[in-house]
């Protein structure tokens, strides 16, 4: 079965070959690194007591120092589980969610086009080079000159020109090379007339090469400054992608091995000067936005590559969409950081002002993801009402809808939970004489208000009790029917216990619950609990006994998920009911009070839909305590 090389080289990118041995060998925790992707165990292609099975993750490859058998992915899987090449294949696709391969019988066809490309491809890139001495590219020495690229740099990123007429198509058709190869190849392009002319023309070139060090496609550089476009890149071709292919991939990958930071820049020129600084694991996208394919191709090489951008309002906004991009994508250990150069500033700039520390503190200055997008969504507008709050709690909930893998949403949803409370927390009491602070005489307070604020102190001591209660059956019904935190398991998540022993447990159930989950069985109940019992603190685990007892007949999800509902709507109430207070202490009008006696209605109204979620035991016991302390006439 003949497969095309670009589907190969897509399937190494996406599938771990640490993972991928990790499910067939146990590694040797003594001698492994994870961390570096550098992982041993013992050969399983000859008998051995003593690792000497090596697997490199980030390069993809294993070597074994006792048989010397080595290989990549492909090549193991073919080995160890006795399988063809083409078997190999798709049993790795398949794991990728990648679309089997194509059975062409024009393969051997294909591939030898290929190879006339990669032919031509090479030789043109000679032919540039060899331009960039000529007089012809004065311009662009002067350029490359003030840039500061010294002649290592311009030969190790094998910098050339493209003279102007059509130079380079005259030339490779003297050497041999077919018109229809160099128009395919991207190099010359036709007029309506029928005439040709060379794709690139008075540019400084960079070359474009795939993870084999194969040059596959060119990015140029104008030098008339009426040019219609100041970058022009490659047209896509048999060799070349834009959206799965980065600039300076394959020595990056090679440096962040040995422990430098992945940074993803936003162009050529960035790439340079940063390697010229001593960070070589630097990247770019190619003139667009980083595209899916291209985050799988970091996170292949990295946990967590840096995002460095310009602090502009267009870097910005390509920042923001990068982490909007991201989302769907991120798995546990794989995300992004974000780092903001000084506005107006790149790379090249910053080094030159600041040197190396300069680049080092803002790569250092770097936030997580998580921090990224808080930060975008708080400074979008004021949060001073509790219109502009909703809203605001809508654009996190539609962001962290976008996070298919549920263990990560899980924490994602805990981390801003905690952001969220800690920005609105109430401020604290004022003492009498603090500016805004109710004092007596200064305002008549209406008796309506007096007897509303002694109702308030009795709501506000029995909410919690209530809550509680609540909050009980709510875990209580998570731990008898683990399939209803699948449905609920985003609004477990969200919801906010007053109880801190019930908050522990219901965090400890839900990521327990997401790192056992099966997608075919599940968890069961004796699983979940026992995992339970290793995340919680030990005088948590008595509650949890208590608590794992059936609640009722047949409980489900709907009973998860009715009672969940009605949580929310009482926190929800609960918060804007101390607003609405809050305001009325500080403004004490007429407008104020009446906001007020209307939140607290509100929230007397949720407390009452408490009952109802409840166990028939529990609901006589609340409703108890209702009639006796809150519903009772005044």
């Amino acid at each position: 079965m003949a497969i095309e090389p670009a589907y190969l080289d897509q399937l190494r990118a996406r599938v771990s070959i640490a993972d991928q041995i990790g499910k067939r060998l146990d590694w040797d925790v003594r001698k492994s690194n994870p961390a570096r992707g550098d992982y041993w165990a013992c050969c399983p292609f000859h008998g051995e007591k003593t690792p000497s099975f090596h697997v490199e993750d980030r390069k993809g490859f294993f070597y074994c120092f006792g048989c010397q058998e080595k290989g990549d992915v492909i090549g193991f899987v073919m080995r160890n589980d006795n399988l063809g090449f083409g078997e190999a294949v798709e049993l790795l696709a398949r794991e990728a969610g990648m679309q089997p391969p194509a059975r062409d019988p024009r393969a051997r066809e294909k591939q030898e086009k290929r190879n006339g490309l990669s032919e031509a491809m090479e030789a043109a890139h000679r032919f540039y080079r060899a331009q960039l001495g000529g007089a012809a590219a004065r311009d662009a020495r002067a350029y490359i000159e003030r840039r500061g690229l010294e002649r290592g740099l311009i030969e190790r990123f094998g910098i050339g020109y493209a003279p102007g007429g059509g130079a380079l198509g005259e030339t490779l058709r003297g050497q041999g090379f077919d018109q229809a190869v160099l128009k395919e190849a991207g190099l010359v392009g036709t007029n309506d007339n029928g005439s040709t002319y060379d794709v690139f023309r008075e540019r400084i070139l960079f070359p474009i090469h795939d993870q084999r060090g194969g040059v596959i496609a060119f990015g140029g550089r104008a030098m008339k400054a009426d040019a219609k476009a100041k970058y022009l890149n490659s047209p896509e071709t048999p060799l070349f992608s834009k959206r799965g292919t980065l600039y300076n991939f394959g020595p990056a990958r090679a440096a962040a091995g040995k422990g430098q930071p992945m940074i993803v820049a936003e162009g050529y020129m960035d790439v340079i000067a940063l390697h010229r600084a001593g960070l070589e694991a630097a990247v770019a996208p190619l003139g667009t936005a980083l595209t899916g394919d291209q985050l799988s191709l970091l996170w292949r090489a990295v946990d967590e590559p840096i995002v460095a951008l310009d602090g502009d309002a267009a870097g910005l906004r390509a920042a923001a969409r990068t982490a909007e991009l991201a989302l769907p994508l991120l798995q546990p250990g794989k995300t992004l950081l974000f780092a903001l150069l000084p506005e107006g500033k790149d790379p090249d700039d910053l080094i030159r002002d600041s040197g190396r520390a300069g680049i080092d503190a803002v790569l250092e200055s770097a936030v997580s993801l998580s921090r990224f997008l808080w930060r975008q969504e708080t400074g979008k507008q004021a949060l001073d009402t509790p219109e502009r709050r909703a809203a605001f709690e809508k654009r996190i909930r539609t962001l962290l809808g976008r996070i298919a893998d549920k263990g990560v949403r899980h924490h994602y949803t805990a981390q801003f939970r905690e952001w969220r409370d800690e920005m609105f927390a109430a401020p604290r009491p004022r003492q009498d004489g603090a500016p805004g602070a109710y004092r007596p005489g200064r305002r008549t307070m209406p008796a309506l208000a007096r007897t509303e604020t002694r109702h308030s102190t009795l709501v506000a001591g029995g909410a919690p009790d209530l809550r509680h209660a609540l909050e009980r059956h709510i875990v209580a019904l998570a731990l008898t029917c683990p399939e209803g935190i699948e449905a609920c398991g985003d609004s477990l998540a969200e919801a906010e216990f007053a109880n801190r022993d019930l908050d522990t447990i219901r965090s400890a159930l839900i990521s327990a619950y997401f790192d056992l989950a099966d997608p075919e069985t599940g968890s069961t109940v004796s699983q979940l609990l026992e995992e339970i019992r290793r995340r919680i603190p030990p005088a948590c685990t008595a509650l949890v006994e208590r608590l794992s007892v059936p609640v009722g007949d047949s409980p489900d999800s709907d009973h998860l998920s009715s009672a969940l509902d009605r949580y929310t709507a009482i926190c929800a109430r609960e918060v804007e009911r101390r607003d609405a207070e809050h305001s009325f202490y500080e403004e004490g009008d007429e407008r104020a009070f009446q906001r007020m006696v209307a939140a607290r209605a509100a929230h007397r109204a949720a407390l009452e839909t408490v009952v109802p979620a409840l166990t028939e035991g529990e609901s006589a016991s609340v409703q108890g305590f209702i009639d006796r302390e809150l519903w009772k006439k005044r």
